[in-house]
């Protein structure tokens, strides 16, 4: 694991407090919900901004009382330094949750996570 991605986990777990790594090498963020990071699948920054975005995003919307929703989206906002509503994280979710769309979320990225990009994504689609 490279200097840079390793100083991005160690962020990441300081934010998710109760957060390990188990010994199949995934960084488990939340124990109950099920939330990890598969390191074998992670190799860059990039690939860790991609799983928290594919692979997390549901997580803030979706699958548990509010209370919950709520912190994640806290902690989620917190890894990205952005403070994305609840209605772009469900645009998050619905254009690149679950992989869907990982072009689009590359260039997501790249733009430095601007909710525009997707915005224009979804009109531009007849969304």
């Amino acid at each position: 694991m490279d200097y840079c991605l390793k100083q991005e986990v160690k962020r990441l777990m300081d934010i998710f407090e109760d957060s390990f790594i188990n010994r199949n090498f995934e960084l488990i963020l939340e124990k109950r919900r099920n939330l990890y990071v598969n390191f074998e699948l992670v190799k860059t920054v990039k690939d860790l901004k991609m799983n928290m975005i594919q692979w997390k995003s549901r997580a803030c919307i979706k699958g548990d009382d509010e209370k919950i929703l709520i912190k994640t989206r806290k902690k989620f906002n917190e890894f990205f330094k952005k403070d994305f509503s609840l209605e772009d994280l469900e645009l998050i979710y619905e254009l690149l949750g679950n992989e869907v769309n990982p072009d689009l979320c590359e260039r997501f990225i790249d733009s430095d996570l601007n909710i525009e990009i997707l915005k224009n994504y979804k009109c531009d689609n007849n969304g």
